[in-house]
């Protein structure tokens, strides 16, 4: 930033009276468009980066929904099983024993 104010010195301090008006409109609509140009891209890039943290929090959410999802079905199939089994067993004592078992 130092060299464009250095640059706009050098310039001022080159033209001689020969600078007019239309002149100096010229060159602060310049200077005003090149702020708007950099301040709508640090803006544009904050939101950028904004957009990734929430894109990268929702997919976070995503996974851990899919992984417990994915263990209730695990546990739902299990229980099932169990229940069948159950259903069929007529000893009691190892019916109690698988149900120890699958507690762990």
């Amino acid at each position: 930033m130092e060299k464009v104010f250095g640059i706009i010195i050098d310039f001022f301090a080159t033209i001689e009276n020969n600078f007019t008006v239309s002149d100096f409109l010229v060159v602060t609509t310049a200077i005003i468009s090149a702020a708007i140009s950099i301040w709508s891209i640090k803006k544009s890039t904050k939101f950028e980066q904004e957009w990734n943290q929430k894109q990268l929090d929702a997919d976070l959410k995503s996974k851990a929904r899919i992984e417990w999802i994915q263990k209730v079905r695990e546990n739902t199939a299990e229980l099932i099983s169990l229940y069948y089994a159950m259903l069929k067993e007529t000893n009691k004592d190892s019916l109690f024993e698988q149900l120890r078992e699958a507690k762990k």
